[in-house]
């Protein structure tokens, strides 16, 4: 059988962004002499815009975070997260179309950016200086989106230069236990993603007066299958929990769901059942 770091490889996704603020020392220090405090307890700190300049290009970066987490697992360090072979191509898309829409909305920004300097010109008055402000060309090299592939460890290719065969087992052994348990969680957050889009519908299902989206439904059969894709040490656990969703998810449609109030009760029955054995 292929071993984990033949379906498997860690990736990092680093993402730099301009900070829309900037601490005032003048105020600060005004503030401390006015109080008989030190300068360094506390600082001023202003927003240079207005929240919503940034707000496109901030929800830019939210989603290329929510679609990395989403098509990774995690691993020992937040920062760096299991990328299966099998889900490889349509990760690197992702981030890549999710990359252009970041560039687009920084363009967009920085076009309109002297705007924005010239409102809180007007809307900061004393508090505004000439010089908290950056060039456009200055904030837009400030963004940016890295990725980085890694290989997946394995115990049987560690090669070190120590003499000592104990110790070197004692290493190889360490290694393998914390493996194992960086697997563990990753499969234990497979799980809990079923259940968190189980729960969602099952809640919805409970509310009868409730209008929900096709999305909530499409949802769970769609995770399970993600899923699936990402289970890259075979788990058994998760492979029961994909199949037992699946089958819940096979029998729903939106549309009968809000035709039929008897079988929107039987499904909620069954998610409910799904729900009790995904934490068993």
């Amino acid at each position: 059988p292929m071993k984990i770091n033949e379906r498997a490889m860690l990736v990092k996704l680093s993402i730099s962004q301009w900070y829309n603020n900037k601490v005032d020392r003048k105020v600060s220090d005004e503030v401390a002499a006015n109080y008989g405090v030190s300068e360094h307890n506390d600082r001023y700190v202003k927003k240079l815009l207005p929240p919503e300049a940034l707000k496109p290009v901030l929800q830019c970066i939210t989603e290329l975070r929510s679609f990395h987490n989403r098509n990774t697992m995690p691993w020992q360090d937040d920062s760096v997260r299991i990328l299966p072979s099998a889900n490889f191509f349509t990760y690197r898309q992702g981030i890549a179309e999710r990359k252009a829409e970041l560039q687009a909305a920084v363009d967009r920004f920085c076009a309109a950016y002297p705007a924005w300097v010239e409102h809180a010109r007007q809307s900061k008055k004393g508090l505004f200086n000439e010089l908290d402000y950056p060039t456009p060309q200055a904030i837009a090299s400030q963004f940016g989106v890295s990725m980085t592939l890694l290989p997946f460890p394995s115990v049987s290719d560690f090669r070190l230069d120590i003499t000592d065969i104990s110790i070197m087992d004692e290493i190889k052994r360490n290694t393998e236990v914390a493996l194992a348990e960086a697997l563990k969680g990753a499969n234990k957050d497979l799980i809990d993603r079923i259940y968190k889009r189980a729960y969602t519908l099952y809640s919805a299902l409970c509310e009868q007066d409730k209008v929900f989206r096709d999305a909530t439904v499409n949802a769970l059969g769609e995770t399970a299958e993600l899923v699936q894709t990402l289970n890259v040490s075979n788990d058994e656990r998760v492979n029961l929990a994909v199949k037992a969703t699946l089958e819940v998810a096979g029998l729903i449609t939106p549309d009968r769901l809000r035709a039929s109030t008897a079988f929107r009760n039987e499904t909620a029955k069954r998610v409910a059942e799904l729900l009790t054995a995904l934490k068993e």
